[in-house]
């Protein structure tokens, strides 16, 4: 299942990623301005909510990819354990 991304979602998650690392980067700036308390949570909640959205994204190209493992004669047994564990890591993200 640890197989490289294809150069179609390599853009995809890269531009997610700038997208984010702009996001970060207005938060900082409005730290340097001062911005209330309340402003900075919107845009921190904000910045969470993306960084989920992302690891949504690459967990779905996770399963993506095991169901064509496991189509392909792959053990559906150890493509389930190694995609339960994914899961739990992302589950846990929201601790």
């Amino acid at each position: 299942m640890n197989k490289p991304y294809d150069p179609t979602d390599v853009r995809i998650l890269k531009n997610r990623l700038n997208k984010i690392m702009g996001q970060l980067k207005a938060v900082e700036r409005m730290i340097d301005e001062g911005i209330t308390c309340e402003d900075l949570i919107i845009q921190v909640n904000a910045v969470k909510s993306a960084m989920h959205s992302f690891g949504k994204a690459v967990l779905e190209k996770q399963l993506a990819e095991s169901l064509r493992s496991c189509a392909g004669g792959k053990d559906p047994d150890a493509e389930y354990a190694e995609l339960k564990s994914t899961i739990g890591r992302f589950a846990d993200l929201d601790k």
